[in-house]
């Protein structure tokens, strides 16, 4: 698909970074700043019928990825919700008195995943970088070598952001969980940036088999500054913002 530019001067083909907003997104946002512009923590009723629109959005995102709307958290973007996904896991890992956490992710994951990374680092984490083949694929078998007592964390991009191939999300999954069974424990929780994968790839998140799952609006039509975070029921993850 393409569209002109905001400039009008040439085709814009881009897609994979961000999409415009679709006409019905436009539209709805329109309608929603000037009828429903209520604090949804509100008491009054305008808050309230905020807020039963708000738990509604909620429902249809979690319908898509078939989980339950209480799992579902709304971002700013996928970077927020990727900060969250790994400094939650990691601060709640320390309050648990995890000594070194250690995460397993690519080397060529989004830079939302690798800077978050660098700078955790810094806070005594360690991490893997496991190298994708020739073709950009990355082998599962590489992943779970990389596992280790300390591993708290697997993070898995789902769709490459710059080459576009696909990663083994799902057998991933079925490893992970094989073993934390063997192992009786509750990690190494599981991760995927899924920003490029919408409207292509299965979103189901049990399908997947992962703990967190990040998604961007602005990459499916939606409107800049708009994101979802799932994270499954009792996930240990720590709020980073107060």
């Amino acid at each position: 698909m393409s569209k002109k530019g905001a400039s009008n001067d040439g085709i814009y083909l881009d897609y994979a970074a961000t999409t415009p907003p679709s006409a019905r997104v436009v539209k709805t946002l329109s309608s929603f700043a000037v009828t429903h512009f209520s604090n949804p923590s509100a008491l009054h009723r305008a808050g309230g019928a905020t807020k039963k629109l708000l738990e509604e959005s909620r429902k249809k995102v979690a319908s898509v990825l078939g989980v339950k709307a209480e799992e579902i958290i709304f971002t700013s973007g996928a970077t927020e919700g990727i900060n969250l996904a790994i400094r939650g896991v990691i601060n709640d890992a320390k309050k648990n008195k995890v000594i070194r956490p250690h995460i397993v992710t690519t080397a060529f994951e989004h830079s939302a995943v690798l800077e978050t990374l660098h700078d955790l680092k810094r806070e005594g984490v360690s991490v893997t970088y496991i190298k994708p083949n020739k073709e950009g694929i990355i082998d599962p078998k590489d992943v779970m070598k990389a596992v280790k007592k300390e591993t708290v964390l697997v993070s898995l991009m789902y769709v490459n952001n710059e080459i576009g191939t696909i990663k083994p999300v799902r057998v991933l999954g079925q490893e992970i969980k094989k073993y934390r069974t063997k192992h009786r424990s509750i990690y190494p929780l599981y991760h995927s940036d899924g920003a490029q994968a919408p409207n292509y790839l299965d979103l189901s998140a049990n399908t997947l088999g992962v703990d967190l799952l990040t998604l961007s609006g602005s990459k499916t039509y939606g409107p800049k500054g708009s994101g979802v975070l799932f994270v499954r029921r009792r996930t240990p993850i720590t709020p980073i913002l107060f």
